[in-house]
């Protein structure tokens, strides 16, 4: 690999999207008891769905880093990453234990997915345009 933190942008990018995969399908059977218990089936889902798409954006952007070896690429795997923690973490917990005050992280982790989708857009537009002569 060109770069080193390629391979653990990808990685944690499969790992994200295996997690998200096995609390759909938790949230769906094993869960759901607990879940409407806390009436927080909507959240759990929407953590979920968030942790799937940034686990693409994290795959995608361990390519792009790979691939044009620019550091905002780097920038944006790091906000995907904390963005999730912070994120989908604070609302899994909050689905399965109630205490509200966990979601308090949860805007913080959505500037932080912003800021790697913005990081995304600059680094993009930054990149040298190919010259056909």
């Amino acid at each position: 690999m060109k770069h080193p933190a390629s391979k653990w942008l990808l990685a944690i990018g499969a790992l994200f999207g295996t997690l998200a995969v096995l609390s759909g399908s938790m949230g769906s059977h094993l869960l759901r008891t607990q879940l409407e218990e806390f009436n927080s089936t909507a959240n759990f889902i929407l953590a979920s769905n968030y942790l799937f798409y940034h686990a693409g954006g994290l795959l995608f952007t361990g390519l792009l880093l790979e691939r044009l070896e620019r550091r905002g690429f780097l920038y944006v795997g790091i906000f995907f990453i904390v963005g999730s923690f912070l994120f989908c973490g604070s609302l899994f917990t909050y689905s399965l234990t109630g205490l509200r005050g966990v979601t308090a992280m949860a805007p913080i982790g959505g500037v932080n997915l912003i800021l790697g989708w913005m990081t995304m857009v600059v680094t993009c537009v930054r990149l040298p345009s190919s010259k056909k002569h």
